[in-house]
C-alpha cells in the first residue's frame, strides 16, 4: 500500500508492506512497484469518501519532506556450536516521512497500533517501527509515537 505524490521531478511513491517495519520512498509511479495478477485492477484511489484532513493538502505543492531514520542490528550469525560465521550489521531505514504542504503537514509512520480484544484501537502503546502505517495530520500524535514532529 502507499501513496503516490506528483512532484516537479516526477512521481514519488511512499509505500509500505506487511511484514517490513519501515517505509519505502521510491522515485517512480506506484504502478511500477505493485504486482497485479491477470484480470485484476491496478492501483486505485481508496477513501476518504467525505470531508477529511486531506482536503487542505490536495492540489497544493509539496513544500518540504523529511525522513526520520531508525536502526536495527542484525546478527552476528552463528553456527550450531556458537561459532560466529558472519558478523553483525546495522540496517538504517526510514521509520517516518513528514510531507509539508502550504495547508499543513502529513506524517506516514511505520507503527503497529495496540489491538486489545473488545477495546477501541489505540496508539498509546504502539510499536515503532511496525509493519503497519499510521497516517496522521497531528503533531501530538507523532510526538506520542516518539517521532520528532
Amino acid at each position: 500500500m502507499g501513496v503516490e505524490l506528483g512532484t516537479d521531478a516526477g512521481p514519488v511513491t511512499i509505500a509500505w508492506n506487511r511484514g517490513v517495519p519501515w517505509i519505502q520512498v521510491l522515485r517512480d509511479p506506484m504502478a511500477r512497484h505493485l504486482r497485479v495478477d491477470a484480470g485484476e485492477v491496478g492501483p486505485h484511489r481508496i477513501g476518504p469518501d467525505g470531508p477529511s484532513a486531506w482536503d487542505a493538502l490536495l492540489d497544493h505543492p509539496i513544500r518540504a519532506a523529511r525522513a526520520t531514520w531508525g536502526m536495527m542490528t542484525f546478527g552476528p550469525s552463528r553456527s550450531q556450536d556458537g561459532t560466529v560465521v558472519e558478523p553483525g550489521y546495522d540496517l538504517h531505514f526510514p521509520v517516518a516521512v513528514r510531507v509539508d504542504f502550504d495547508g499543513g503537514a502529513v506524517w506516514f509512520v511505520a507503527a503497529l497500533p495496540c489491538y486489545e480484544l473488545d477495546k477501541p484501537l489505540t496508539l498509546d502503546r504502539a510499536t515503532v517501527p511496525g509493519d503497519e502505517i499510521v497516517v496522521t495530520f497531528d503533531e501530538r500524535t507523532v510526538a506520542g509515537l516518539g517521532i520528532q514532529p
